[in-house]
């Protein structure tokens, strides 16, 4: 039986440039089933049927955290965590100090490297060409597959012809070799 190897990384069905921000994940799913009820979903709980669609999937988004250049602390000047609670009473209470300040950082290299990516970024989203590339990298893979479904079949039918020439040998060594023979041939026993 042929099985389908989809785990090398350039064999999928086409590629689409999309900047939505959903999700990177890897995601499968069978195109042949698009539009029919979902096999893999519970029919015996009794809600809606559940149609198999393309998944949505896209680019992803970049998040930065937003830094801060100080941080809590507690009375005896040690870290604050989630949850702590510190008191200020009385007149000597905002005297005390409530954060303390965070050694800086090098952001340059991280600042160069969003940079480039979004240089790199505008430039494919500036393309005229790109989407181009993109249908004909997706008529090659058309054609590929085109072409594997083909050979499957041939290799298919080559396989069958095997399986039926050995059957037929069997069965012509059976009916040579068998005793009745003559009973066959003749009718006479």
């Amino acid at each position: 039986m042929y099985k389908r190897q989809d785990s090398n990384f350039g064999k999928g069905i086409k590629i689409k440039y999309i900047n939505n921000g959903q999700s990177t994940a890897t995601q499968e799913w069978n195109a042949f089933l698009e539009g029919l009820p979902d096999p893999n979903q519970d029919f015996e709980s009794g809600g809606d049927i559940v149609e198999v669609e393309h998944p949505q999937i896209g680019a992803g988004k970049i998040y930065y955290a937003v830094g801060f250049d100080q941080k809590p602390i507690l009375l005896g000047g040690g870290d604050a965590s989630e949850g702590d609670v510190r008191t200020f009473q009385g007149t000597t209470g905002f005297a005390q100090q409530a954060y303390s300040s965070l050694s800086g950082c090098n952001d340059s290299d991280l600042n160069a490297a969003i940079s480039v990516r979004n240089t790199a970024e505008a430039a494919l989203s500036g393309s005229n060409t790109f989407p181009e590339k993109i249908s004909i990298v997706n008529s090659v893979r058309t054609k590929r597959n085109e072409i594997n479904l083909a050979i499957w079949a041939y290799r298919s039918q080559i396989g069958k012809a095997h399986d039926d020439v050995d059957s037929n040998n069997s069965f012509m060594n059976n009916l040579k070799t068998s005793p009745y023979a003559n009973l066959m041939n003749t009718g006479v026993e």
